[in-house]
């Protein structure tokens, strides 16, 4: 998924799903590949109490709780993804 894209809330379990509809698929790249969805400031953001988190097939299952929220929020605070960056100057036109 392109970075930036918004990212709706996952059901929780869902990787018990994916493995059952794909036995094929190892164990630690579905893990790999959940995680690098979840585990980043967009998915994170979305996570608010009562917005459905869906299914493989991108059906309501589901809803973000309040702990789930504030879990979010702890993260984001943790991560620093809550701060505005500057844009930064490539080293040759930094300001004096």
């Amino acid at each position: 998924m392109p970075k930036g894209k918004w990212k709706r809330p996952l059901a929780v379990g869902i990787h018990l799903h994916v493995f059952e509809a794909a036995p094929d698929l190892s164990r630690t790249q579905v893990r790999k590949a959940i995680g690098d969805y979840i585990m980043g400031p967009m998915y994170q953001r979305n996570l608010k109490a009562g917005v459905f988190r869906i299914d493989l097939n991108g059906e309501p299952l589901g809803e973000v709780t309040p702990e789930q929220e504030q879990r979010a929020r702890r993260l984001i605070q943790r991560k620093g993804w809550n701060r505005r960056r500057k844009p930064t100057l490539p080293s040759f036109q930094k300001a004096a």
